[in-house]
């Protein structure tokens, strides 16, 4: 009788923590970021696609490689334009 009452209580503990999950999911949403391509930051910054990486090379923006291919996260750019 006393492991099911233990059994039963950590699934009532499990259940709450999923419930708080969802809940903290609801208050702070999952923001989806956006990556350009080495043109599209260029035409964003409104430079060459040279200066892009020159900026990458000098480590002034910092990109990310997905399958082989640079992009550049559109809020890093937001910050560095600013």
């Amino acid at each position: 009788m006393m492991e099911i009452n233990f059994y039963e209580r950590m699934e009532f503990l499990f259940q709450s923590v999923i419930e708080k999950l969802k809940l903290l999911d609801l208050i702070v949403p999952a923001v989806e970021e956006k990556y350009l391509t080495v043109q599209e930051t260029a035409d964003y910054l409104n430079v060459s696609v040279r200066t892009v990486r020159r900026y990458k090379k000098g480590g002034t923006i910092t990109p990310a490689n997905f399958g082989g291919v640079v992009y550049y996260a559109l809020s890093d750019l937001k910050r560095f334009k600013n």
